[in-house]
């Protein structure tokens, strides 16, 4: 015998003192009468099990866990730690059995989540979509019961189901505000982008997450989401509102900046690229991404000595970036080469050739995206004088983001 199958077998025998199921947990027919149910009697000797199953003192736990059954078989909590002892005991199909009888008894959700957890466990997927099914049938809290199945078909990369499943939750319950974003997650990855945009539209506008979103990160952080699936959808005029919408709301924001000026690279736009892409850089001056764009900004503006000083600069902070050496290179020599700049764009940042070929033909107004001269100054000044405060709260011991005030 091995080692580990040696272990294993002194691990199991720990348990020997497991009993038969059914001389734990009554049979249908010798369950007690409801005046002869002891709640109180059984909180307490849950609560001695709990601490016994804690300090890994099994026999102990067993002990007290069987009298919290037979005090009230109605109560679920027992249950599950009466069936993890079988299984620490390698008894696997005995606890399903265990299981099976306190959905019968109880119908607790947290009963089928571990029978499902050990369904999982054991490959056995279709019963777990069957312990789901039959939940959703039988409870009252149905979106429960559509919550975890669309979770689980999640986990098994059943996109389309776990898509309807989560659906069906958030119909039955609104108020389940998780599964908002959820479903933003999966429409957003199954490229159903103008679903995403719906249902983040829905999040900010049911009641039940209106204190979630008074503070201004969590409301940026969704406005600035569906400025990004606009992006993707390649409707900059469409996502520029919800880009300046959420600066309003938290000025700094680098990735905001980005998008902005991604808008305008993409489209031709420089000048109005230039204006974001420098405030970007503003709030990370060590960013590889944003030095890149800078750089391939001025390489198209044809200004190759300022593209040279920005390639210059990455390498300060990472010199072994493929083909940085080749393009400086080439503006020292006075033959820049557009097929590197490509090349570095392609592999250090979000945007592609590909994305300035196709922009090319875009008709979009870049000064939407962008500021006037006295716009970006101010902006560029509040960003300082927030660094300073920023500078000033972790000299005092405390640092924290950075908000637009709100409105008097």
């Amino acid at each position: 015998m091995s080692l580990f199958k040696m272990l294993d077998s002194m691990r199991g025998q720990k348990f020997n003192f497991l009993e038969r199921v059914s001389s734990i947990v009554p049979a249908q027919a010798n369950l007690p009468a409801q005046d002869k149910i002891d709640v109180h009697g059984a909180d307490s000797n849950y609560t001695l099990a709990s601490n016994f199953y804690a300090n890994e003192e099994w026999e102990q736990c067993y002990a007290y866990i069987k009298d919290a059954i037979k005090c009230n078989y109605k109560f679920a909590a027992p249950y599950v730690i009466l069936a993890d002892l079988f299984l620490k005991g390698k008894k696997v199909y005995e606890a399903q059995l265990i299981l099976k009888k306190a959905i019968e008894y109880t119908g607790n959700i947290s009963v089928h989540d571990k029978l499902a957890e050990i369904y999982r466990e054991q490959g056995m997927f279709d019963k777990v979509v069957t312990l789901w099914t039959e939940y959703i049938f039988a409870s009252p809290r149905k979106a429960q019961g559509y919550f975890r199945l669309a979770n689980f078909y999640l986990e098994q990369r059943e996109l389309p189901l776990s898509i309807q499943s989560f659906e069906k939750a958030l119909e039955l319950d609104p108020t389940n505000i998780p599964i908002f974003e959820k479903l933003a997650e999966l429409y957003e990855f199954t490229e159903d982008f103008r679903s995403a945009i719906k249902i983040l539209h829905k999040y900010m506008e049911a009641p039940e997450a209106s204190v979630y979103f008074r503070t201004h990160i969590n409301l940026s952080r969704i406005i600035k989401r569906i400025g990004n699936l606009y992006f993707r959808l390649r409707e900059f005029d469409n996502a520029v509102p919800y880009y300046k919408k959420a600066l309003d709301l938290i000025f700094n924001d680098f990735e905001v900046y980005m998008k902005l000026g991604d808008m305008c690279l993409i489209t031709r736009n420089l000048d109005y690229a230039k204006t974001n892409y420098q405030i970007a850089f503003q709030l990370k001056d060590d960013d590889i991404e944003i030095m890149v764009k800078l750089g391939t900004l001025y390489f198209l503006k044809g200004e190759y000595e300022k593209s040279k000083g920005f390639y210059s600069n990455i390498i300060k902070f990472c010199s072994t970036i493929m083909n940085i050496h080749s393009i400086l290179k080439s503006i020292a020599e006075g033959k820049p080469d557009r097929q590197l700049m490509s090349d570095i764009l392609d592999e250090n940042t979000d945007l592609s050739v590909q994305d300035l070929r196709e922009g090319a033909s875009m008709n979009f107004n870049g000064s939407m995206a962008s500021f006037s001269e006295s716009e970006a100054k101010a902006i560029s000044e509040k960003i300082a004088r927030a660094e300073e405060e920023k500078k000033k709260q972790e000299m005092e011991g405390g640092a924290g983001a950075v908000e637009a005030p709100d409105e008097p």
